[in-house]
């Protein structure tokens, strides 16, 4: 069976990040995704904490997905283009 990545957990630290707040919850998602990051080649460390590097990975993420840039928030088409086969996406 294929990891899941949970997209609300993740908009949600990314949110949280973003707004400089801490981080409450969601870090084994976080480090998936961190993970599915650096299969593509990212250089983020898989901390299970949305940082900088995170968010500037997921920026180039969107990019490669489409060519169009996206809020710095995941959403479901950029998250399910980066799972491919290996991850299935939850709302």
């Amino acid at each position: 069976l294929p990891l899941a990545l949970d997209l609300s957990i993740i908009q949600s630290a990314f949110r949280a990040f973003l707004d400089g707040e801490p981080q409450k919850a969601g870090r084994a998602q976080v480090r998936r995704l961190q993970r599915a990051l650096r299969d593509t080649g990212a250089n983020v460390p898989t901390t299970g904490v949305v940082n900088d590097e995170t968010v500037a990975a997921w920026r180039r993420q969107e990019l490669a997905t489409d060519g169009k840039p996206r809020p710095e928030v995941p959403d479901m088409v950029s998250l399910k283009a980066l799972a491919g086969d290996r991850y299935k996406v939850r709302k």
